[in-house]
């Protein structure tokens, strides 16, 4: 048994949580491989607490390997030291990213790399920017208009 098994049956109920599970038994068509994980929360708390779970285990790897783009081609990056926050709150994730000109985590980037961890596509998404940040003389995140 995996520790990110026991944090989903912590979060809502070993019967709600199978490791294994043929996608077949779940399909139209009874096509597909085993789910790593298949859980079937029941009601809007019980959904929050899996992805919960699942935020905690994604943050918890040591490092964070995503693709980035270059001038020259398409490069693995270490995200993790790039991300100074992440949380959910209903269907929004909120994060704090690096964005400047020597090292940057963009959007795109975070939900990939969050996307592959999980196992699935990237949904469709709109990305909103709704603060810019930068280091005050303590070297700590400030909104920009206070600096």
């Amino acid at each position: 048994m995996s520790n990110f098994y026991q944090k989903l049956c912590d979060a809502i109920g070993a019967a709600s949580v199978r490791e294994q599970e043929p996608m077949s038994a779940h399909t139209t068509f009874r096509a597909g491989g085993p789910a790593r994980y298949f859980v079937t929360p029941e009601g809007e708390k019980e959904l929050a607490a899996v992805l919960a779970a699942c935020r905690e285990a994604f943050l918890a790897q040591a490092e964070i390997i995503t693709p980035r783009k270059t001038k020259s081609g398409v490069k693995d990056c270490d995200i993790k030291p790039l991300m100074y926050g992440l949380s959910m709150k209903d269907d929004v994730i909120h994060a704090r990213l690096c964005l400047t000109e020597s090292s940057s985590c963009k959007p795109d980037m975070l939900l990939t790399a969050w996307c592959g961890f999980a196992g699935c596509e990237a949904p469709r998404h709109l990305i909103c920017r709704e603060q810019l940040f930068g280091r005050d003389a303590a070297g700590e995140l400030a909104p920009l208009e206070t600096l």
